[in-house]
């Protein structure tokens, strides 16, 4: 959809003019702008009728679960076509934590662990209908890594080897709802980084192990911050934590292949963030 169509549709889902309509990134799966600095737009990529429709209707519904127990802000829908994949959400303060790394993570384990208490907590009654189960044996995601050898330093190939050939860890008991991509291109936060302001993009939530959204604060905030994060949490740390090391390193490989071709910012936090992440 060209951005005139999507001017368009917009202008007449919120019944005023638009002034300015600036695009903001893009993701595997969707297209996302800015509206009159009030507004943010996510455009699904490929939207197919019927389906595609019930894909946006469900993501409506879920923000709106997830926003009566979060502690922490997510998007308001403020209106929504989902026969075109389009969904306007009214735009939440901060900054990106990919945008502005946080020179004191530390402060944010108290807002994350919280989040995340509440989140995993979601009954699976409540959100049956509204996302898949994401189950796969952790050793699925070695097979499916991308080759990111060209990119590397001797001594970065080296950690990422000795990754790929360590088994991976015990597979998870419990499953629970989990936001599914918890990067630190989808928290914002306050200008002194202090305060979350807003956890943004749920259209990969599942019913999947909490491995997952701990493993994104593993490889974007730190080991350390994702272990006193998994100390809060109401399961056994210790192999929360191991599953969440593998999932940082399996996501900061995949990160590093998207950098590279698509978002160079994307492949410039991976760097940065190498060694620390597969660190033993």
């Amino acid at each position: 959809m060209s951005v005139g169509v999507v001017h368009d549709l917009v202008r007449r889902l919120l019944g005023v003019e638009i002034r300015t309509l600036v695009p903001l990134g893009e993701g595997t799966d969707h297209v996302a702008y800015e509206v009159d600095g009030a507004y943010v737009i996510r455009q699904q990529k490929l939207v197919d009728g019927a389906d595609g429709a019930t894909v946006i209707e469900r993501e409506v519904a879920l923000l709106d679960i997830v926003a009566r127990v979060s502690p922490i802000p997510v998007p308001e829908v403020v209106a929504a076509a989902p026969e075109s994949g389009l969904v306007v959400q009214r735009k939440l303060p901060g900054d990106s934590l990919l945008d502005r790394p946080p020179t004191d993570p530390a402060a944010l384990v108290d807002q994350l662990a919280e989040f995340l208490t509440a989140i995993h907590g979601i009954p699976d009654e409540r959100i049956a209908d509204l996302v898949e189960e994401d189950r796969h044996p952790l050793a699925d995601y070695l097979a499916a890594l991308p080759e990111v050898a060209a990119l590397l330093s001797t001594e970065e190939r080296r950690a990422v080897d000795r990754f790929l050939a360590t088994a991976p860890p015990a597979e998870p008991d419990v499953l629970t709802f989990c936001h599914n991509d918890l990067g630190a291109e989808h928290l914002l936060a306050t200008p002194d980084q202090t305060r979350l302001t807003g956890v943004l993009d749920w259209s990969d939530a599942a019913v999947a192990d909490p491995a997952h959204d701990l493993g994104r604060i593993y490889r974007d905030l730190g080991p350390e911050v994702a272990a006193e994060v998994a100390g809060r949490l109401d399961r056994s740390a210790g192999g929360l934590l191991a599953r969440a090391a593998f999932h940082a390193r399996c996501a900061l490989i995949e990160d590093l292949a998207f950098g590279a071709t698509a978002d160079r910012r994307y492949a410039d936090a991976t760097l940065a963030h190498l060694v620390r992440t597969f660190r033993d």
